[in-house]
């Protein structure tokens, strides 16, 4: 297997990047790898690079516009830093989307298995100097990530505490001396009036979209009923085929399924980890569903889960 080759700082800030905008960065939208993991280390990379290049200094001013985890993530990474940092965020709180989210289980490093066998042996741990969290259900995550924030200053008493903006839309940005960025939070003695926050780094962590709000459509980060599920009287879709759309998959047909549990099952079978390897990192023009019945065919089904575990039909 092939190991990834590492970027300088100035090949990592391409990528965030926005052309012709000097100072303004996107953070991880555009990335195809979305794990809470990996979003927190793409925004410890982007202030690091920043550093690297001489570009974020101490007392630089720096924006940052989302409040989820790459957001607060980035702003702690640079306040730490010693740069002065503004949070800009849409809700009234952080984490609007995942903070309500209950039992779907997180795991920081689930998903590289069995890619990266050495994550496996690992504590299930995300192990960063801050924002740091352990395999647990959602809601208690975002609890402890939410603590971690608050907490910033007591373990950093020299730092200077980041500045929020909340329940707040950003609605212009121009250059004048350093970057302008305009938004619609109110004044309590003006409501209305613009407030704008200055900055030489704008970090847009603003996420991968919003999903539809409709009362028929379930959406990804809500209470998912599905162990009370009925066996017979619904239907359901599971729209995507990434990571969070197969373990839905794998809840709906596995009574009782915890990706984690699964993985701990069979990571010992040196076998089957070779095997899944060698299928992960087929080349891409290969029919990687045949690769996979073959691989099930000649392990065989009840070697993964047994006929007693799964509780509907799919299509």
């Amino acid at each position: 297997m092939s190991k990834l080759k590492p970027l300088y700082p100035h090949e990592f800030l391409s990528w965030m990047a926005v052309p012709g905008y000097q100072g303004i960065y996107i953070l991880g939208s555009f990335a195809r790898h979305v794990t809470i993991y990996s979003q927190q280390m793409r925004a410890f990379n982007l202030i690091d690079a920043l550093c690297k290049t001489g570009q974020l200094r101490p007392k630089t001013k720096v924006a940052v516009v989302g409040g989820g985890v790459a957001g607060l993530t980035a702003a702690a990474a640079a306040a730490v830093r010693d740069a002065r940092v503004t949070v800009i965020e849409s809700d009234k709180d952080f984490f609007p989307i995942q903070r309500n989210a209950g039992n779907r289980y997180l795991h920081p490093h689930i998903y590289d298995w069995p890619l990266f066998e050495a994550e496996t042996g690992r504590a299930n741990t995300a192990d960063f100097p801050f924002l740091g969290w352990e395999a647990d259900d959602a809601d208690k995550v975002f609890r402890k990530l939410k603590e971690s924030w608050d907490n910033l200053l007591k373990d950093y008493p020299r730092l200077t505490k980041p500045k929020t903006v909340m329940e707040a839309n950003v609605t212009g940005l121009h250059r004048d001396a350093h970057w302008i960025v305009e938004t619609d939070a109110p004044y309590e003695k003006n409501p209305g009036e613009v407030k704008t926050v200055e900055a030489e780094i704008v970090i847009l962590a603003v996420g991968f979209g919003r999903e539809l709000g409709r009362a028929d459509v379930m959406r990804y980060w809500e209470q998912a009923p599905f162990d009370a599920v009925p066996e017979t009287t619904l239907l359901w879709l599971v729209s995507g085929y990434g990571d969070g759309g197969l373990t839905d998959l794998m809840r709906l047909c596995i009574d009782g399924f915890r990706h984690d549990e699964f993985v701990k099952k069979h990571e010992a079978d040196p076998t089957l980890a070779t095997k899944l390897r060698n299928l992960l990192t087929a080349n891409e023009r290969e029919n990687v569903r045949s690769v996979f019945d073959d691989l099930l065919g000649e392990l065989g089904e009840e070697s993964l889960i047994g006929p007693d575990q799964l509780r509907m039909k799919t299509k």
